[in-house]
């Protein structure tokens, strides 16, 4: 008497890593496997092209390496009468923070007054300001909209603008510069 085993194992990624975007290094694979005849299983990182050493069924992987932007991890499992199954996962890695550059106002002296904080970013969500060294800073505004209405104080002032992108990266750029208006001159 003999039983033929036709039916494919199990195969889930329910933990790690998830469909979202990480903003660190992800480098463990965890999956769960159901199979009564449970043989071994391997994962690819580049659709199959090569693929890991086999382990023993329920072992979770490590030191996997993930890239920069998408990434989509397979894992294959197998029974010992050799039917095969196998889960994907797709998630982004986004590690780098965004680049921000300040062009005006400059590191310059001006005679009048500065009202303007314009900037270039590849952020992706969100930009603020400080004219204080961050003890208070201003709304959030999307990425990329300048900010108007600002008022500079005589003398030397310095201005921070923060931004981050959705995967919460986060740079700061700053610039000193100086007000001075029409001082008087004493003879």
């Amino acid at each position: 008497v003999f039983l033929k085993d036709l039916t494919s194992p199990i195969v889930d990624i329910p933990a790690y890593p998830e469909n979202i975007t990480y903003n660190e290094n992800v480098s463990e694979f965890n999956y769960t496997y159901t199979e009564p005849n449970a043989d071994s299983c391997w994962y690819s990182v580049d659709g199959g092209v090569t693929n890991s050493t086999p382990v023993s069924a329920g072992t979770n992987f490590s030191d996997v390496i993930s890239n920069e932007g998408s990434n989509t991890w397979t894992v294959w499992c197998n029974d010992s009468a050799g039917n095969e199954n196998s889960s994907s996962v797709t998630f982004t890695k986004d590690t780098l923070t965004p680049i921000l550059d300040i062009v005006y106002p400059l590191n310059n002296s001006y005679n009048t007054n500065v009202t303007e904080l314009n900037y270039t970013t590849n952020a992706t969500d969100s930009c603020w300001y400080s004219i204080d060294s961050g003890t208070s800073n201003s709304t959030s505004v999307n990425a990329g909209v300048n900010f108007t209405g600002m008022i500079s104080t005589e003398g030397s002032n310095t201005w921070t603008v923060w931004c981050n992108d959705s995967a919460n990266n986060q740079n700061s750029s700053s610039v000193t510069f100086f007000k001075e208006i029409g001082r008087a001159s004493c003879r």
